[in-house]
């Protein structure tokens, strides 16, 4: 039995080799491969040997000989391979290990490997009679394989034909990550010469699945799973360590949604504000839209406030943080605002920087129903931690693909902002938090936001009266919960009304208007605008606007 290894990624080469020198299996190398393994003391042959031909162009050259491809793509039961296989003294392999430069790494020409794809592309092509391995992590299967397989083909097709979809997984990788590189160098190119960048021409995504979801969006809809691709994301959602549960899609979607909410409110309030170390976000989400949200230094009142937006809607809802769970944040979030001693809230899910053994013990529901996922970087986000990969949306056959949103409204400069009072009677940070959960809720949606908090949300409306309506509803129900239970009510004499587009008529300024709600933001581009303007004016309210083109709020579509 003889195996090719060349490999650029080292880990655990040295031990492998050993082992299947042990086993009886001859080993041909190349590079700095062959070299790690002749200093361990293994007998290695150098492919340079066993091509008779040396390295060459600076080692861009080095596996790509008939006897090397020869040996790999050879099919012993072809008569016409055999024949050449005689001619011209071709050695078959029966194992090829392979794994490529990082490219994405740190991309560059010289990091496009040539030989080593063609190796491993070669190998499974003939997995019918070659094992092809490109993941240390299948060394320990392979050996145990070949333990049992010296005198015969290696394991069996089933098993020769996953490693060979593992290894053109392994290329196609690799040759997104290129695609992506040259992508970025022409975007670059135009804006350096002023010009907006083209769509590229072709769309690729190369994910790895990194958990089977326990159940689709309904229970029909398995199998389920999750799929990641390569990235230094420290948000994404593999960085997460799922300490308890299983969360299904719609849990996973909620995850989504609240972590894009939770960094909108840091970026927005950061940046109309400054950056304060101490403060803390919080977000309930319910299929979703935002049940409650709100931020402050103190995390027992942060959640206070937060539970305060639906305490009917926050059961079963999606609670994400920025700051770590400790005992008394969970008992906040399981018994706080509930009038019966006995009851405790039911949550699916809670995400945090850290939870405690001790707040998992009070959070943890029966059967693991309450998932509960960490991730220490939620603790340092701020304006740079919004996602700023390309939005891509699945359509029947294809895809859609567009820039994440940028804009970030900056009320002290008010740049491009029409202004009817001046700025500082307006609470800014509730503008901002009334902005950042918004521009990030299914359209069309109005925010209300006070003391601190969500006082209101109407989203996924088909007409902006109708949204307007709904968030003052939501209003007065989380008031009427707040009465029973003898909390502070919401007050809508300082709060903050944002639109995510403009309004077409009046109306649905006058709503809100009507209901006390003193300072509106809301995009400009209706041919109605100076009537509403007018009427925001008669009711003595702050209107604030920017062109719809520059901060439209759209989300969900």
């Amino acid at each position: 039995m003889r195996a090719l290894l060349s490999v650029y990624d080292k880990t655990g080469i040295v031990e492998f080799a050993r082992q299947l020198h042990k086993l009886g299996v001859e080993l041909v190398s190349s590079g700095g491969t062959a070299k790690v393994i002749a200093e361990a003391g293994i007998p290695v042959t150098d492919v340079a040997e066993f091509t008779n031909y040396p390295a060459m162009l600076g080692h861009r050259v080095v596996t790509l000989h008939p006897l090397v491809h020869g040996a790999i793509l050879a099919d012993p039961n072809d008569e016409a391979h055999q024949a050449d296989i005689t001619k011209y003294g071709i050695q078959p392999f029966d194992l090829v290990v392979v794994n490529l430069y990082p490219f994405s790494s740190e991309p560059s020409i010289d990091l496009i490997d040539i030989g080593g794809p063609a190796m491993v592309r070669g190998a499974a092509k003939n997995y019918a009679n070659v094992a092809v391995v490109v993941d240390p992590e299948d060394y320990i299967g392979v050996l145990a394989t070949v333990a049992v397989n010296r005198g015969g083909s290696l394991g069996n097709e089933s098993w020769r034909r996953a490693l060979a979809r593992k290894a053109f997984a392994h290329t196609a990788t690799y040759d997104t990550q290129i695609v992506h590189w040259l992508d970025e160098l022409e975007a670059e190119e135009a804006r350096e010469a002023g010009e907006e960048p083209e769509p590229p021409d072709t769309l690729h995504i190369a994910a790895n699945r990194i958990r089977v979801l326990g159940k689709g969006e309904n229970g029909n809809q398995k199998p389920a799973a999750m799929y990641a691709v390569k990235s230094d994301d420290a948000l994404a959602p593999g960085r997460f360590e799922l300490i308890e549960g299983n969360p299904g899609w719609v849990n996973w979607t909620d995850q989504d949604r609240a972590l894009i909410t939770l960094l909108q409110m840091a970026a927005a309030i950061e940046v109309n504000t400054g950056t304060d170390p101490w403060m803390h976000y919080a977000i309930g989400v319910k299929h979703g839209n935002a049940s409650g949200a709100s931020f402050g230094r103190n995390p027992i009142e942060v959640l206070q406030r937060m539970l305060y937006g639906n305490l009917i809607s926050i059961h079963g809802g999606w609670v994400v943080v920025n700051f770590p769970i400790g005992a008394a944040e969970a008992e906040c979030l399981r018994t706080h605002a509930i009038s019966d001693p006995a009851f405790k809230r039911i949550l699916a899910g809670v995400v945090a920087p850290d939870i405690s053994p001790e707040a998992r013990a009070i959070l943890h529901r029966k059967n693991d129903t309450c998932a509960m996922l960490v991730n220490p970087s939620l603790a340092e986000i701020n304006w740079e931690s919004r996602d700023a990969s390309p939005h891509i949306r699945q359509v029947r056959d294809g895809f859609m693909l567009q820039p994440r949103p940028s804009f970030i409204p900056d009320f002290a400069t008010c740049e491009g902002m029409e202004i009817d009072l001046p700025l500082y009677m307006v609470n800014i940070p509730h503008l901002a938090l009334a902005w950042a959960i918004g521009s990030t809720t299914i359209s069309n949606t109005i925010a209300i936001t006070g003391q601190q908090r969500l006082l209101g949300l109407g989203c996924g409306q088909q007409d902006r009266v109708g949204a307007a309506m709904l968030a003052l509803d939501r209003f007065r129900e989380a008031n009427h919960e707040l009465e029973k239970l003898g909390l502070p009510l919401g007050d809508l004499s300082s709060a903050c009304a944002y639109s995510d587009s403009f309004f077409p008529f009046p109306d649905g300024l006058l709503v809100l208007a009507e209901a006390g709600i003193p300072t509106i933001f809301a995009s400009s581009g209706s041919v109605n605008d100076d009537d509403v303007r007018r009427a925001a004016r008669d009711c003595d309210v702050n209107f604030i606007t920017q062109p719809d083109a520059e901060c439209r709020g759209f989300f969900g579509h």
